[in-house]
């Protein structure tokens, strides 16, 4: 029984990375909702990504991505936010990772990034540059940890304009529940004073190459708790 457990532990472990490197956080980074995670895609590969955010009563959030994989530990991708709020306002994202320290024993992975955006019609563009750091500690049932700091100028990662630039925090904590399930729960600080967003989350992997999230967003004052849903397929 000891050499069972000790196998599915490592089975785990190795796939939480790969689970984690299939999904795209709502701007296009590889991550969570709203945090990277320090994973980048794996060279030549692609990977394309929906996310759809219920904002009701106000409207809804959809974002359409497409993120590729290049050699040493680099990433690249444009996604197209649409914020239907009493009208629709499309925001055209570009961003990059590199996985600047790969995950070791002892040791978290760390990735630098940057997100630019450009809003389509009225509002000025605006960007994130941030560094992060994952850890899988490995266990009966493998935890997450994940910690970035970022300096950004967007409210809202830009969905509701532009501000003084500031420096702020975001976090995730994941558990490996089996292997094709993922639950967690995340935060991320915004600039200006305003409420941290967070979620409860999951991941289901489906396949090797496709994963579904789901989560239950508190977007602070206003937009209260919100449903997420997002899918992910990699090429």
């Amino acid at each position: 029984m000891r050499n069972v457990a000790w196998f599915m532990t490592v089975a785990l472990v190795l796939l939480v990375p790969a689970a984690a490197s299939a999904q795209a956080n709502l701007e296009g980074p590889t991550g969570v909702f709203l945090n990277p995670l320090a994973y980048t895609l794996p060279a030549g590969t692609t990977q394309s990504s929906i996310h759809y955010v219920d904002l009701q009563p106000l409207g809804t959030l959809t974002t359409l991505g497409v993120t590729v994989g290049l050699p040493k530990g680099v990433e690249i991708g444009i996604t197209r936010e649409a914020l239907a709020l009493g009208g629709t306002a499309n925001t055209d994202v570009l961003h990059l990772k590199w996985m600047a320290v790969p995950e070791k024993e002892r040791s978290p992975a760390v990735a630098i990034g940057a997100v630019l955006r450009r809003p389509t019609g009225s509002g000025g563009s605006t960007s994130d540059f941030y560094i992060v750091a994952t850890k899988v500690i490995p266990r009966t049932r493998p935890v997450i940890l994940s910690a970035n700091v970022r300096t950004t100028n967007g409210m809202g990662y830009g969905l509701l304009g532009k501000s003084d630039r500031d420096t702020e925090f975001g976090a995730f904590v994941g558990v490996v529940v089996g292997p094709k399930l993922i639950i967690g729960w995340e935060t991320a600080g915004q600039p200006g004073g305003a409420e941290h967003w967070s979620d409860f989350c999951f991941r289901y992997t489906v396949s090797e190459n496709t994963n579904i999230d789901g989560g239950l967003a508190d977007l602070g004052s206003g937009l209260d708790d919100q449903i997420a849903v997002a899918f992910t397929h990699r090429f």
